[in-house]
């Protein structure tokens, strides 16, 4: 054996072609993502090496043509020369990349589209270069044969099928000057319609791609940026565009919930550091009243994983740090990953096993169910005393008007209005209690986020609006006053058992009043009038 080689070209069979397209990932959108991913790197070197003056000038276009059934996405980034294009295409995981200073390293994402098309085709072309170079892969012979190698006793190697189904090709350009990258996904299967789906593709693409937040997103935009500017860790913000429009990160203020529509108002953040003071990562979320969990079709639901600013997984990629499954589903925000030993596994939805992901895990478990749990539990707490509070003064009012206009108040409503007023009394002790423990480790200095976000979502609840009579507001010395009368009507809030009905007026009485202050006609057709109804 000696001098020989323990591998040959029969070692690896077609099968390992599968795995490595079709088998590699849950999402056929995921071809979007890596091929973004090379893009960026691509734009990141020649940054680096000057053929770009700034970030700015890189572009990263995508269009999808639905009559041809193609996909195209193109960079401006330094284009591989042709003297190391064939070598660099068809070199299955060898990358010349760093997975600590590139968002690509395996050399495995630009075979991903190989599963979802009949043709697939590179074409580059690197600055100072008369020609362009071009690899056109058969997808559609490469299935068919990794499927007779399965299913039909055929035995092809990975070479095999790869020779047999990739031509490689120049043309000649005058534009010297030229540099790019581009990948076209030609003739896109049913199977795989979705990827032809604009809609559906954009609003990946909003959350997934390396893009800025939208301008309707300020304040919270410059807060973010400043915030990791502060850390040393700028946010990568790519130009890339969709059908020719600039693609944005869809974060807006407005967010429905399970129990209606509420408001991000300011955003908070937390650093996670471990023992030595390193940044392992940070995290930005979004403050709302917190009143309940976020509707399944609010996009932007949920706290999303990032590395290098490219979404790591899906919305839930952090759920199973939660306790709770419902925790996640309470937040908007991005937990950005820094620590260069949090690697991204080869499907891109978490991270590979190492150190760095253990003291990752325990660092956000530790904040997720300690303080972001008790900011959920605590705000829907408060929202629900303010709704109590709420139907109690909206029972008295009825109650005041119905007494303004000599109305009799019917026993239902007496009886309503008293068990309303016993809940919200007891509501208004515990809101009282919440305020002024949250006040007090504030005054102290002994308090975790969670308190100062408390603090933040009654103080939402202070001004009062058409909907919500309830005056909430905290004094300078952070006292909470509730007050459940409805300023009309000054009807207390008291217990069921000292609730006393309202003071009926008799209809004599009422007749003896008008007597007392209207003309002698008048006051004969009132009367007249009032026994009339009353028979």
């Amino acid at each position: 054996m000696s001098g020989q080689s323990l591998y040959g070209e029969n070692t690896f069979k077609a099968n390992i072609l599968e795995n490595l397209t079709t088998g590699m990932y849950q999402d056929s959108k995921v071809i979007y993502r890596e091929y973004i991913q090379n893009a960026c790197d691509s734009v990141d070197m020649a940054v680096h090496s000057h053929v770009l003056p700034d970030l700015k000038a890189g572009k990263i276009e995508i269009w999808i043509d639905r009559d041809t059934r193609t996909i195209t996405i193109e960079d401006n980034g330094t284009g591989i020369p042709s003297t190391e294009f064939i070598t660099m295409l068809t070199t299955i995981g060898g990358s010349l990349k760093q997975f600590d200073q590139n968002k690509g390293f395996r050399g495995m994402g630009r075979l991903c589209g190989l599963g979802y098309c009949t043709k697939l085709v590179f074409t580059s072309s690197a600055k100072g270069e008369k020609k362009e170079s071009i690899l056109t892969c058969d997808a559609l012979t490469m299935r068919n044969m990794i499927n007779d190698h399965n299913t039909h006793d055929k035995d092809y190697t990975a070479l095999e099928v790869l020779r047999a189904t990739t031509e490689f090709d120049t043309r000649n350009t005058t534009e010297m000057d030229s540099h790019f990258f581009k990948v076209e996904l030609i003739g896109i299967s049913e199977d795989n319609k979705d990827l032809l789906d604009k809609p559906q593709v954009k609003d990946y693409l909003a959350f997934v791609a390396p893009v800025p937040y939208r301008n309707k997103f300020e304040p919270m935009r410059s807060k973010i940026r400043n915030h990791a500017i502060s850390l040393g860790q700028a946010i990568d913000e790519y130009n890339v565009t969709f059908d020719g429009e600039t693609v944005y990160k869809e974060y807006t203020s407005l967010v429905s919930t399970s129990k209606g529509d509420d408001e991000i108002t300011d955003v908070d953040f937390y650093d996670f550091k471990d023992e030595n003071g390193n940044l392992i990562a940070w995290l930005w979320f979004g403050l709302t009243k917190f009143q309940a969990v976020l509707k399944k079709d609010n996009k932007q639901r949920g706290l999303r994983l990032r590395k290098e600013n490219i979404q790591v997984g899906n919305e839930d990629a952090l759920q199973k740090l939660f306790t709770e499954d419902r925790g996640q589903h309470y937040f908007v925000g991005e937990v950005f990953a820094v620590d260069k030993g949090l690697v991204p596994n080869s499907q891109r939805d978490y991270f590979n096993e190492s150190h760095s992901r253990t003291v990752f895990e325990r660092l956000l478990r530790a904040y997720f169910n300690v303080n972001l749990s008790k900011i959920y539990k605590e705000g829907s707490n408060i929202n629900a005393a303010i709704a109590d509070i709420e139907k109690a003064n909206s029972l008295s009012q009825q109650i005041a008007s119905a007494q303004s206009k000599g109305e009799t108040i019917a026993p239902e409503l007496q009886q309503k209005y008293a068990l309303a007023a016993q809940k919200a009394e007891k509501k208004q002790q515990e809101l009282t209690k919440i305020k002024e423990k949250v006040s007090q480790k504030i005054e102290t200095g002994d308090f975790q986020p969670a308190e100062m976000v408390i603090n933040r979502i009654i103080e939402r609840v202070d001004k009062p609006t058409h909907h919500n009579p309830v005056e909430v507001h905290v004094t300078p010395e952070h006292k909470l006053t509730v007050s459940t009368q409805p300023p009309e009507t000054k009807l207390n809030v008291a217990p069921l058992t000292a609730a006393k009905p309202p003071k009926l007026v008799s209809i004599d009485k009422v007749k003896e009043i008008i007597r007392s202050n209207a003309s002698g006609e008048l006051a004969d057709l009132l009367i007249a009038k009032i026994e009339e109804a009353t028979k």
